[in-house]
């Protein structure tokens, strides 16, 4: 709603489903669209990534890396710096959270399927 903030005509800016706001005054945003993007807070766009074909439900962030997940069959690992991502498709849709190990070693999922 902001009036600064412009789309073409007769569309729509994506919403954001999911943040994580970084110690360097940077945000990853992954929106309703698939895209993840690296924001700095001045509203400068770093990077962005078409990681999903569907929305965005979490996004995780380790030291120099991300991942997201989203209600397709992906989960998407990219590059806090680049931007560069690869892909990984799982057996069903529906992917709700991601959470990364402290070390940086291991992530988990949470699906809607309950595994």
């Amino acid at each position: 709603g902001r009036p600064d903030i412009r789309s073409a005509p007769g569309t729509r800016l994506p919403i954001v489903m999911a943040l994580h706001l970084l110690p360097d005054s940077t945000l990853v945003a992954g929106y309703e669209d698939g895209c993840v993007k690296k924001w700095r807070l001045d509203g400068e766009l770093v990077w962005h990534a078409r990681c999903h074909s569907e929305s965005v439900m979490g996004v995780s962030v380790a030291r120099a890396f991300g991942v997201s997940v989203a209600a397709d069959d992906r989960i998407a690992r990219f590059d806090l710096h680049t931007g560069e991502l690869q892909l990984a498709q799982t057996q069903q849709p529906g992917n709700a959270c991601v959470a990364i190990a402290p070390d940086g070693e291991s992530f988990a999922v949470g699906a809607w399927n309950g595994e």
